[in-house]
């Protein structure tokens, strides 16, 4: 009898149990059911023009960007603006100017630039901002601008730019365009390294720059004809283990 009063006991307890746990997720779904009304009424409101909600700046466009003709024109008719004021900022934070080191060239022979290009807030010098502790500089709001990440021109929008160099040779070997209709590349060229960038194969130094100074792989991923003298990719490979990498023509 006590094994069996024990069983019973357990038996309610357990059935208690369950119908607890049942009211409780038929309130979960009750509240659900009408939180998702309340979700989908406050969204016809909005739809219908009678939400409380104003527009605020946001770094998220809409997926749905509406006719393309009509986001050109407005995307193009903005990009004066957006330039002018993106310029006025790297002015206030960086010395722009063409300033060439004697005796300093890249591989090719494009001048390095000298001197420090931060600039500091007013008559601050790198002295000076030196003897000032953290604290001080903080609260002076005296840490150079310079030091702090650098927005995308258009951050809202978003999307790679490309250098002027760079939209040139990829139109002249496959005809397409990098030209953005609502942006520039915003860097001055004289402060952008050698394009296209050199390779060196350290196995082999006495080859040099390897890319002789040209854009390689845009042509043969279109199917054109290779240039003379320049290698191709797997030739780099053949070169960096020691074996001969003919020419291709």
């Amino acid at each position: 009898m006590g094994a069996a009063a024990n069983a019973s006991r357990a038996w309610r307890l357990s059935s208690e149990e369950w119908r607890m746990h049942a009211r409780v997720q038929r309130s979960m779904v009750v509240a659900g059911l009408l939180g998702f009304g309340s979700v989908v009424a406050v969204t016809e409101g909005r739809a219908q023009g009678g939400g409380t909600r104003t527009d605020s700046a946001s770094s998220y466009a809409s997926v749905n960007e509406g006719e393309f003709r009509a986001t050109r024109a407005r995307l193009g008719a903005a990009k004066a603006d957006i330039m002018a004021r993106h310029q006025a900022l790297l002015n206030a934070r960086y010395d722009l100017a063409d300033r060439a080191a004697a005796g300093a060239v890249m591989s090719r022979g494009k001048p390095v630039q000298e001197g420090v290009r931060v600039r500091l807030a007013g008559a601050m010098t790198w002295d000076a901002l030196a003897g000032l502790s953290a604290e001080t500089i903080r609260a002076r709001a005296l840490f150079p601008a310079g030091f702090l990440p650098l927005p995308h021109p258009n951050h809202p929008e978003g999307g790679m730019l490309f250098p002027v160099a760079m939209i040139a040779e990829v139109m002249k070997q496959t005809g397409r365009d990098l030209t953005r209709f609502d942006l520039d590349f915003d860097l001055p060229d004289h402060l952008l390294p050698e394009f296209p960038a050199p390779m060196y194969l350290t196995t082999r130094s006495d080859l040099g720059d390897v890319t002789h100074g040209r854009l390689d792989g845009v042509v043969r991923a279109v199917g054109s004809q290779p240039r003379v003298g320049v290698h191709r990719p797997r030739s780099a490979v053949k070169i960096a283990e020691g074996l001969p990498a003919p020419e291709v023509g």
